[in-house]
């Protein structure tokens, strides 16, 4: 059975002007694009206008086209990420969600046209964990405006637009629980009404566990602002936790740069994510500013030229996967060590002079040592490549630090506070974060600990047995065969001492799916050397 898809976004469409921006998949050098780089489904950004009519009219289309090239489409609703109201010629406000808040609706009928087509993979609620986190991201006038300060906060023209829920007032495990039933309810309205999965695309590293528990996939992005084998950790964990598919994004964007990544970042990340087991891969985008492919006048024709990203697209999908087929999926996956926590939604923004520190997107949840205790565990967990006081270039402590895809680690995931028994089974090493865990999962860890594994925790979130022989310092406490390790320093000498042996080498991603161990040497430049 196929278990690898690979596909395409089409963002900042550069077909737009040759057709009236409507039609682009009816033009045969879209089309010839898509074939040239072998891809096998596109994210569509879906833009509407018109009469209901007309909308049915323009979906049956795509659907038509997309069955006759055997692909897929998954619709992106991004637009509601930028503007306030979209409204038709009807006076349907495209961008008006249910109860006040801020997303894409989709007008009756529209979903329910093409549900029947196999070429209809999905919709895609673009960046939901940035929405969700900065109340929109919508401006009036069109470019931000700020005081002195510079800071979103500080912002004089920009919307504020709830996105899954207002939050401001509540407590985390309140926040957390609006966001989640709020997104239950959207995914199941959705699959009401014929669609056959709900995406979520995250551009920080947060709330993947919260959608997928939704109901959502949440894809991952490659490349862009982030640490790649930090998000995949994420997603991993998130999938396996809660059955979800695990689909990546590679993003070409950085920061203002576009393209901002090499085609030799790209190729090692096409690597990465094939060989990490994903279902689905997509690159992001398609031809905007030729980032893939561009039209060129050739002998009096017009031609598709590919870009040296669209090259090392060509030649992943033309000459490597059918020489390279991969055995498992990320299914079977056996971890090794383990991040455990309350998705709080920390990624570094405390005190960061541009991005409000407006935790689930409240204006009253802040950052404290509580919640950015796991941004240290990265740093550990990496050999001190990741800097212990954020996961993103958007922070401003990444200013003058060249982007880099590659950190080391050693057969990581993160699970969220409700992992159940399971998926704790091959795990070695466990590092517990954040405001609290369940006590079901205490109890699971603590059964593993008396079978050997090592569980290194705050005295806080420790079980009470073991919390209560806690007196400052670290402090190792042995039961049955293993060891609880309680800490208020996670980063001190005896931490680094106990844990160094799990850790792996300080160039080498490193993860075991069944019987299958790979292994990524990196490299300068973003270079991958796969070793299975």
């Amino acid at each position: 059975m196929k278990n690898f898809f690979i596909g395409v976004d089409n963002a900042g469409e550069a077909f737009v002007d040759r057709l009236c921006g409507k039609t682009v998949f009816q033009d045969p050098l879209w089309i010839q694009t898509l074939r040239l780089l072998g891809v096998e489904f596109v994210i569509f950004h879906y833009d509407p206008d018109g009469t209901r009519e007309e909308q049915f009219a323009f979906l049956s289309q795509l659907a038509e086209v997309f069955e006759a090239e055997g692909m897929q489409f998954i619709l992106n609703t991004e637009g509601a990420n930028w503007l306030d109201q979209s409204v038709d010629q009807e006076g349907w406000d495209w961008h008006q969600g249910e109860d006040g808040l801020h997303y894409f609706q989709f007008k009756a009928g529209i979903l329910e046209s093409i549900s029947h087509s196999p070429a209809f993979a999905g919709v895609m609620l673009d960046e939901a964990e940035h929405m969700q986190l900065h109340r929109g991201w919508i401006w009036e006038g069109g470019s931000p405006e700020f005081d002195g300060s510079g800071s979103v906060e500080g912002a004089v023209n920009k919307l504020d637009r709830v996105f899954l829920g207002e939050t401001t007032g509540k407590t985390f495990y309140e926040a957390e629980q609006t966001v989640r039933a709020n997104g239950i309810k959207l995914v199941n309205k959705l699959h009401e009404r014929g669609v056959p999965r709900v995406l979520t695309e995250h551009v920080f590293p947060v709330l993947l566990h919260c959608y997928a528990e939704s109901g959502m996939t949440a894809v991952f992005k490659q490349m862009k602002e982030g640490w790649t084998s930090v998000w995949a950790a994420l997603a991993l964990g998130a999938a396996l936790q809660y059955d979800r598919e695990l689909w990546t994004c590679l993003d070409l964007w950085f920061r203002d740069q576009y393209p901002g990544h090499s085609p030799q970042e790209l190729q090692s990340n096409l690597l990465f994510g094939y060989w990490m087991g994903v279902d689905r891969l997509y690159v992001e985008n398609l031809n905007f500013q030729g980032s893939l492919a561009e039209i060129i006048q050739e002998e009096g024709k017009e031609q598709i030229r590919l870009s040296p990203w669209g090259e090392q697209l060509q030649w992943f999908t033309r000459d490597y996967l059918p020489s390279h087929p991969r055995k498992y999926t990320f299914r079977e996956l056996r971890p090794e060590i383990a991040i455990i926590r309350f998705d709080d939604t920390c990624f570094g923004q405390q005190n960061d002079p541009f991005w409000p520190d407006w935790l689930y997107g409240s204006k009253t949840l802040k950052s404290t040592d509580v919640n950015t205790h796991w941004l240290k565990i990265w740093h550990l967990l990496s050999h001190g490549t990741i800097p212990e006081n954020g996961l993103s270039w958007n922070h401003a402590s990444y200013s003058e630090t060249p982007h880099a895809s590659f950190a080391p680690m050693n057969g990581v995931v993160v699970f969220d506070h409700k992992v159940q028994r399971i998926h704790l089974e091959t795990l070695r090493l466990v590092f517990l974060s954040g405001i609290g865990i369940s006590s079901e999962t205490i109890s699971d860890l603590a059964l593993f600990v008396d079978e050997g594994l090592i569980v290194l925790t705050p005295p806080e979130l420790a079980p009470e047995f073991v919390g209560s022989l806690y007196n400052g310092g670290t402090k190792v406490i042995r039961s049955g065969r293993g060891k609880w390790i309680l800490t208020d320093q996670v980063l001190s000498t005896e931490v680094r001492e106990e844990v160094n042996s799990f850790l792996g080498k300080p160039d080498e991603i490193s993860y075991r799916f069944g019987e299958e161990h790979i292994v990524f040497k990196i490299h300068a430049g973003d270079k991958l050397e796969i070793n299975l």
